[in-house]
């Protein structure tokens, strides 16, 4: 009996045991499909520059970075394609879902935010329920998600530019719920180093309604950093200029799903 007690004792710590190593298994954001130079993921909380390597799993709540003249392409586990131009900062983290309408059985309880620090992504997700998990955030707006290719660049100053090449995003406000996870993860207020222009009186306060923007395909929006919107079409001659762009367009034409 003795014996019995004593295995049944250790099952349950052993049980014990692996379910604390489960519950400690971070959510994963995806692998490296692809790289070019240095690229470095760094946990929250740390200093430590963990260089990124060929199929190497990155975790959500990570800040990934790359070098000069590098490239980063990431395949996230929800078979979406997230790329990074060189010298790029972006900070992903994880936020629980606050519309009542996107918590229905078998749907992800979370939304993976990418927030863009500096430098440019590349972003072509599946036209599925699931390219709703995601929303790419910048210090001017937050790009909602509903599988399209989009690009958004922020540059040192905080001046954000989104363009859309298939598909639509709706541009709005930075809600409060993602600049407090963000804090809450990292240990940092949600903002670029460099504090942004206050905007000259007279102003008023909109809603976040009245300031939600539909982008859509072969449209560009661009926020300045004391608060300005710039709204205009180009065509992909002209977005091929940009050697982001090109990289990424032929990218996506090896895309195997």
């Amino acid at each position: 009996m003795k014996k019995i007690i004593l295995v049944l004792v250790a099952l349950s710590a052993l049980l014990f045991v692996l379910k604390g190593e489960i519950k400690k298994t971070p959510e994963q954001l995806g692998k490296v499909n692809f790289m070019k130079g240095n690229a470095f993921y760094t946990l929250p909380r740390t200093e430590e520059k963990i260089p990124l390597k060929l199929n190497m799993d990155i975790p959500v709540n990570a800040s990934i970075s790359t070098d000069i003249a590098s490239r980063l392409e990431i395949k996230t586990k929800d078979n979406h394609f997230i790329r990074l131009w060189e010298s790029t900062l972006i900070s992903c983290f994880s936020v629980k879902v606050e519309n009542l309408t996107m918590k229905k059985e078998n749907m992800e309880k979370t939304k993976v935010v990418i927030s863009v620090k500096v430098g440019k992504i590349w972003n072509n997700l599946l036209k599925n329920a699931t390219a709703s998990r995601y929303e790419v955030s910048t210090p001017q707006g937050v790009c909602g998600v509903r599988g399209t290719i989009y690009n958004s660049t922020v540059d040192k100053e905080g001046n954000t530019n989104v363009m859309v090449f298939e598909g639509a995003v709706a541009v709005s406000p930075v809600p409060e719920r993602i600049k407090t996870t963000f804090k809450d993860t990292f240990g940092q207020p949600y903002q670029i180093e460099r504090p942004f222009k206050r905007i000259k009186k007279p102003y008023h306060r909109v809603t976040k309604e009245q300031w939600e923007t539909i982008v859509g395909s072969m449209q560009m929006i661009s926020l300045s950093a004391d608060g300005e919107r710039k709204e205009a079409e180009f065509s992909m001659e002209e977005a091929l200029q940009d050697d982001f762009v090109t990289w990424n367009v032929e990218r996506d034409k090896e895309i195997v799903r």
